[in-house]
């Protein structure tokens, strides 16, 4: 039977295990999805705000308050998948309200058998609704036999008025320690991890690109020590600049003074990028973008409108776009102001969460809210 349809705001109680102070992918996305379903719904955040150490703990409340007030709200929607315990114990007890699940990529990849048994082959299952941030996400659930008819793909967002910073060689200078102002800086922004391909793309396609093209890597992780070391035995000192982990002043002067944002993400068993969130923010901030042609980055790339695709591990590719964007300033600056342009249209955080909306309404009622028509 289909239920009436509200006259007021939507209830939600949103779930999320990881939540600003704390820093991190889930962290910022989580945050930005209650912050702006709230404007146009009625929303009860429950939020780990302590890391994963209290985790256990958190999980334990959690399941207890949807026990017991479950009831006063139309949508339990989760933050991402380790959080589907919480829809199996409502599944063996009650099921009121109808739950939904933000799929991001590594809770369904993550390998530990006790994971994909018990999370991923029992829990995520029983959730009425998933909601992965990419095609190739969904895929991956589909993979998992996680129903194709239960996934309803919505990407992440970026706020654009956040990256409006002018540009500043001056404090570019202080940043690096040394002046990079007659050169081409092409940039990259994230956790250094095998899949983010910034250790291939230093070691294959730097020693081709034109000497005055400069590299900033901003970001920190395991692999690290293994960039520097292809850094070192390539000679490329005096090209390449690992500035590690950088506060948020500093990431916004690295992309406002950046000419080029580059993702060069290479294919990596049992490993995927959900989405690729940092591209948005490159075009938010009117870079021209060339990213792999992978996974998430499809999603978060309309090729020719906010960046270009190449083919992961293509030397010859990447070599090709990068030195086309470095010698024709003028089609530098008309693709980065066309990625400026797409991602304000398509996005926006208020754009993603009216997608939310549309889907809660749907999935409940069969219908979008009227408003957001």
């Amino acid at each position: 039977m289909t239920m009436e349809k509200p006259t007021q705001h939507l209830r939600i109680l949103f779930i999320s295990r990881a939540f600003p102070p704390v820093v991190g992918g889930i962290e910022k996305q989580n945050f930005e999805i209650y912050k702006h379903l709230s404007e146009i719904a009625d929303v009860k955040l429950i939020a780990n705000r302590y890391g994963k150490h209290f985790l256990p703990l958190f999980l334990l409340y959690s399941i207890v308050y949807v026990l017991l007030k479950s009831r006063h709200y139309d949508v339990l929607l989760l933050g991402d998948g380790v959080l589907a315990i919480i829809a199996w114990v409502m599944s063996r007890i009650k099921r009121s309200p109808l739950v939904f699940c933000i799929i991001h990529g590594l809770d369904l990849t993550f390998q530990k058998s006790i994971y994909q048994n018990l999370w991923v082959r029992r829990f995520l299952p029983v959730v009425d609704v998933l909601l992965p941030v990419s095609h190739q996400t969904a895929l991956e659930a589909q993979k998992r036999g996680l129903r194709e008819d239960r996934c309803r793909v919505i990407p992440n967002g970026v706020n654009p008025d956040d990256f409006t910073t002018k540009r500043d060689l001056h404090r570019l200078k202080v940043l690096l320690g040394k002046s990079v102002e007659a050169k081409c800086i092409i940039l990259t922004v994230g956790r250094l991890i095998a899949r983010k391909g910034v250790h291939w793309f230093v070691e294959n396609v730097m020693p081709v690109l034109d000497k005055d093209i400069v590299y900033i890597i901003a970001g920190d992780g395991p692999i690290r020590k293994n960039i520097e070391g292809i850094v070192k035995r390539k000679g490329l000192e005096t090209r390449v600049h690992m500035l590690g982990q950088v506060n948020n002043n500093d990431l916004l002067t690295l992309y406002s003074t950046a000419d080029i944002f580059v993702q060069p993400n290479v294919p990596v068993e049992n490993d995927m990028e959900g989405f690729g969130l940092v591209v948005l923010e490159a075009g938010a901030s009117g870079l021209p973008v060339v990213a792999s042609r992978i996974e998430g980055l499809i999603d978060a790339i309309s090729d020719g409108d906010n960046g270009e695709l190449v083919t992961p591990c293509n030397v010859n590719e990447y070599v090709q776009h990068i030195h086309m964007l470095f010698r024709d300033p003028e089609s530098r600056y008309a693709k980065g102001q066309s990625a400026l342009s797409y991602v304000r249209q398509h996005f926006t955080w208020k754009v993603i969460a009216e997608r939310y909306l549309n889907v809660f309404y749907e999935a409940l009622y069969q219908q979008p809210p009227k408003k957001l028509k």
